[in-house]
């Protein structure tokens, strides 16, 4: 969720491969926030997902892109407060775009494989 959460709260310019990339870690955090699957299972996905160029829009970055940052992750020493500050940063950069949840889920819903093998 770490890089999930960082590249959606940096999506640069729109280009191919900005685009692919936000799209690809929304859709990430999708499944690990709302759809309970374990983060190693997402990363399975995104592996596959990125084989599929193009198919995606740009999505305008939301002005705010959450309060929660990398900054408040830096230097935590205990990894359990490290674990749960990265799922507050992951929840609030998915927060975040939620103008954009209904696309991002339907490019998850059109997938074309099915989700139930990546859980």
């Amino acid at each position: 969720m770490t890089v999930d959460a960082y590249a959606v709260q940096h999506p640069e310019r729109p280009s191919a491969q900005s685009i692919q990339s936000v799209a690809l870690h929304l859709m990430s955090l999708c499944l690990v926030l709302e759809r309970g699957v374990e983060p190693a299972r997402a990363t399975v996905f995104l592996q596959t997902a990125a084989k599929d160029k193009g198919r995606f829009v740009w999505l305008a970055p939301p002005v705010s892109l959450g309060p929660v940052t990398v900054k408040d992750v830096h230097g935590v020493e205990s990894a359990t407060e490290h674990k749960r500050l990265v799922r507050a940063w992951a929840e609030s950069a998915w927060s975040a775009w939620s103008p954009h949840h209904a696309p991002i889920k339907e490019w998850l819903d059109a997938r074309p494989f099915r989700l139930r093998s990546i859980h």
